[in-house]
């Protein structure tokens, strides 16, 4: 949040904060895919590996132990297939796996900005950095650590160079327009 904000629209609001970070959330994962998608073309990928790969995993390994949640596949679809055998006892097919994969990077994305929207209305220095700080933690907090732990990629060793800094670019530029989002909507309610 930027100085003058709370005092223009008068004291915070969870709701208000959360409204305005899922907004920015959602318009932070359709940045990040599109920064994927650059990566991938530079790459040489191509843009269906771009929408494959929109969760932009760090470390993706034949080696993960994710048994039948499927070798080869980006994380966000390994983590729906994961999330339904879990919480449902189903997975979805083949043809749909990666609209669901897409989908649940969405909502990830839209609930993780919720968040920040939230924690920025009562903590105004987490703002600070206009986003950027916030994309990183996502690389470090997730991709570099958690995605791994649960065996949705390979460790984050097993990654090249490039795969990180593209990781970091796309997490970024996620960060930066949740912010830049987040405290347009923000300072209109």
């Amino acid at each position: 949040m930027h100085r003058g904000e709370r005092t223009s629209r008068g004291r915070q609001d969870a709701w208000k904060g959360l409204s305005a970070g899922l907004i920015g959330g959602v318009a932070g994962s359709l940045a990040m895919a599109a920064l994927q998608g650059l990566a991938s073309s530079i790459r040489g990928g191509g843009a269906s590996a771009a929408l494959d790969s929109v969760a932009g995993d760090v470390a993706s390994s034949d080696r993960h132990p994710g048994g039948n949640l499927g070798l080869h596949r980006p994380s966000n679809v390994r983590a729906v297939r994961l999330l339904g055998r879990f919480a449902a006892g189903w997975t979805p097919d083949r043809r749909n796996e990666a609209r669901a994969g897409r989908a649940f990077h969405f909502a990830f994305g839209a609930a993780l900005g919720g968040a920040y929207g939230v924690l920025v209305e009562y903590a105004p220095w987490a703002s600070t950095g206009l986003g950027l700080p916030f994309g990183v933690a996502q690389v470090l907090m997730a991709d570099e650590t958690t995605v791994p732990a649960m065996g949705l990629s390979g460790p984050p060793a097993e990654a090249t160079a490039s795969a990180h800094a593209s990781s970091l670019l796309a997490h970024s530029g996620y960060g930066l327009v949740t912010e830049l989002v987040r405290r347009s909507v923000r300072s209109r309610i």
